[in-house]
């Protein structure tokens, strides 16, 4: 909320037509923030880009990161963060432009809108059964930019089989290319969502669930690009991998690379493959964790 407290009015204005949200006060600034605070797929990843240098800076240092280095360093440490912390946000009480106080520190925020499903013990009867990993990559600032994503099918807690796919989002703007190294170019030539949903369907057939580190985005990302193509979204639950994490190990840091750290698992961050594969090796180490 701090974050988006300290944008302008006439960007604020701008993330909301980008959302196409309706029935909002744009002249009313703390409406607008809780507006967009409480929107689902709303994130620092999709927030930082509007923020100019200093206030990128500012944030940092209240988070006790160095303010050095260029702006997609620290944005990119700034998104660590996020994951590290998953399931915090930012104090919430300023409503001006004058930035962010650097007291503000991380707190717990409203439990995410996603459907768990807790891990069972490999002895109980349907231990093994199917699920799969997913991982999305967006290229600008709506849940519906998904420009890749990977699909990562486990059974009898082996991977056997996944997919990648790149995607032709609905707008040409890419903003977080310096993350996942997607343009324009690379995808001009791909199918829309809607023109993969048959092979992403085939894929989840017979899944009990959909795990994703920090499932709250995926899920939203998923959603948004159902609902432009006008798909009828599954109704799978999803596991979030950074919880399973947290709760399986103990972890302070559970952003993605951390957790494959600790695991000992190969990672190449932001390829929504490795990023996949990597989601499904966490469900698969804590089942085998679990019965040890």
């Amino acid at each position: 909320m701090a974050i988006l407290s300290s944008l302008r009015r006439d960007t604020l204005k701008r993330i909301i037509h980008a959302f196409q949200i309706r029935g909002i006060d744009i002249q009313n600034k703390k409406k607008m923030c809780e507006a967009l605070c409480d929107l689902p797929g709303v994130s620092a990843k999709i927030i930082l880009p509007y923020l100019s240098d200093a206030k990128v800076q500012a944030i940092c240092k209240s988070c006790g990161i160095s303010g050095k280095g260029c702006r997609e360093e620290l944005m990119e440490l700034l998104l660590q963060e996020e994951s590290r912390g998953a399931g915090n946000s930012f104090r919430d009480n300023v409503f001006s432009d004058k930035g962010i106080p650097l007291k503000n520190r991380l707190h717990p925020a409203r439990p995410e809108s996603v459907s768990l499903v807790q891990p069972k013990l490999a002895n109980s009867p349907d231990a093994n059964n199917c699920f799969v990993a997913i991982d999305f990559e967006t290229a600008d600032y709506g849940p519906d930019s998904a420009c890749s994503v990977a699909l990562v099918r486990v059974l009898n807690n082996r991977i056997i089989d996944k997919v990648h796919f790149l995607i032709r989002p609905p707008r040409r703007t890419f903003v977080f290319t310096y993350l996942h190294g997607i343009s324009w170019k690379h995808v001009a030539n791909e199918p829309t969502f809607g023109e993969l949903w048959p092979h992403i369907t085939e894929k989840l057939a017979g899944a009990e669930f959909i795990a994703a580190h920090n499932a709250a985005f995926d899920r939203s990302v998923f959603m948004a690009c159902c609902q432009t193509a006008a798909l009828p979204p599954p109704v799978l639950p999803f596991q979030c991998t950074v919880r399973l994490a947290r709760k399986t190990w103990n972890l302070r840091h559970a952003n993605l690379p951390s957790v494959c750290t600790y695991l000992g698992i190969p990672l190449k961050h932001h390829d929504a493959v490795s990023d996949a594969e990597a989601c499904a090796g966490i469900v698969i180490a804590s089942r085998l964790h679990m019965n040890s």
